[in-house]
C-alpha cells in the first residue's frame, strides 16, 4: 500500500472518530426512477460487474461531496442528505448498501478532500475501487435513454431536492450534472438542462408537476406531452431528439452554407480565369491564322 493510501485511510479513521452521525440522520429515500471527470465512465456504464458499479458510484458521489460542501451557508447534514439522493438516483435504488456506506463516510471524506487527497484515492481508501481502470477497455452500451427521457428522471430528481432543508441551487444543479451521461452525444444536452434548473425549479414551486410538461417547456421533449405520472414514449423520445438537434443543425446548416459560399466564390473565379485565358488564346490564334493567309497574298 502506498503512502498516499496509508495517509488517506489515517484521515478517515480520524474523522470517522469524529463524526458522530449515524445514516439515519442523513438518509432521504429516492424514487427509483462531457467538466466531470470520471475516468472509464464509458467502460464503467457499458459493465454490469458489481465492483465496477460500486466504484462509479463512488467516482459520482464523492464528485459531489467536493463540490457541494465548499459551496456557502450549506452543512454536513445537507451535503450528506444531498449525497444519499444522488447517489440512489444514480443506482436506481438498487445498490443502497453502497450509498448508506459513502452517506456513512461524507464527514471523513470531507475531511479528505480538504487535504487535497484525490476522489480516486478516497474511493480506494474505501474499498470501493480496486484498480486504476479496466484491462480491456468496453464499448458504451447503446439504449440508455434519450435526452427527453432524461429530462423527464432529471425533474423528477430535481422536485426530490426540494424536500433537502437548505440545500441551495448550485448544488441542485451540481447534482443534475453527476446524474447526466456524460458521453458527446449528451454533453450539449447536459449543458442545456444544467442551464434550465431555475426554471425548472421556479415551475414546481408554482405548483406545476408534469415533468413531461415541463421538459416541454424547457425544450426537451416534443410537443405531445402525457397525462400525469405517464412516462415518454419511444416515439416521443425519438421526435424529441430530433427537436434538441435544431440547434446543431442550424450551426451545421451555417457552417455548410459558409463553405458553400467560399467553393462557389473559388468556382467563379476559376471560370473567369478560364474564360478570359481563352479568349485571349483565340485572338492569339486568330491573329496566326491572318498572318498566314497574308504571305502567300503578298507573293503575288
Amino acid at each position: 500500500m502506498g503512502l498516499t493510501h496509508v495517509l488517506t485511510a489515517i484521515g478517515l479513521a480520524l474523522a470517522a472518530a469524529v463524526s458522530s452521525g449515524d445514516s439515519s440522520q442523513h438518509a432521504l429515500l429516492a424514487q427509483p426512477t462531457c467538466t466531470i471527470d470520471v475516468p472509464w465512465e464509458d467502460e464503467l456504464a457499458a459493465q454490469r460487474d458489481c465492483k465496477w458499479a460500486k466504484c462509479h458510484l463512488c467516482w459520482k458521489s464523492v464528485w459531489y461531496i467536493k463540490e457541494t460542501h465548499v459551496l456557502p451557508n450549506i452543512t454536513i447534514g445537507t451535503v450528506a442528505k444531498g449525497t444519499h439522493l444522488t447517489c440512489s438516483w444514480l443506482s436506481h435504488a438498487r445498490n443502497d448498501t453502497t450509498c448508506a456506506a459513502i452517506t456513512d463516510a461524507v464527514p471523513s471524506i470531507v475531511v479528505n478532500l480538504t487535504a487535497g487527497h484525490r476522489v480516486g484515492d478516497v474511493c480506494r481508501s474505501l474499498a470501493l475501487c480496486k484498480s486504476r481502470k479496466p484491462q480491456k477497455p468496453r464499448k458504451m452500451s447503446k439504449g440508455i435513454g434519450s435526452i427527453c427521457t432524461h429530462c423527464y428522471y432529471g425533474v423528477k430528481y430535481v422536485n426530490a431536492t426540494r424536500h433537502i432543508s437548505g440545500l441551495p441551487e448550485k448544488a441542485v444543479k451540481i447534482g443534475v450534472q453527476v446524474l447526466c451521461p456524460h458521453c458527446p452525444h449528451y454533453r450539449k444536452a447536459c449543458h442545456k438542462f444544467v442551464r434550465s434548473v431555475p426554471t425548472i425549479l421556479k415551475e414546481l414551486e408554482t405548483g406545476k408537476t408534469c415533468a413531461k410538461a415541463i421538459c416541454k417547456d424547457v425544450g426537451f421533449c416534443g410537443r405531445k406531452h402525457r397525462a400525469h405520472g405517464e412516462r415518454p414514449t419511444p416515439d416521443d423520445d425519438d421526435a424529441d431528439d430530433m427537436s434538441l438537434d435544431e440547434d446543431a443543425d442550424d450551426e451545421e446548416a451555417a457552417h455548410f452554407s459558409k463553405v458553400t459560399s467560399i467553393v462557389a466564390a473559388g468556382v467563379v473565379t476559376v471560370g473567369i480565369v478560364f474564360l478570359t485565358a481563352k479568349v485571349f488564346q483565340r485572338r492569339r490564334v486568330q491573329g496566326v491564322e491572318a498572318e498566314y493567309v497574308a504571305v502567300p497574298q503578298q507573293g503575288r
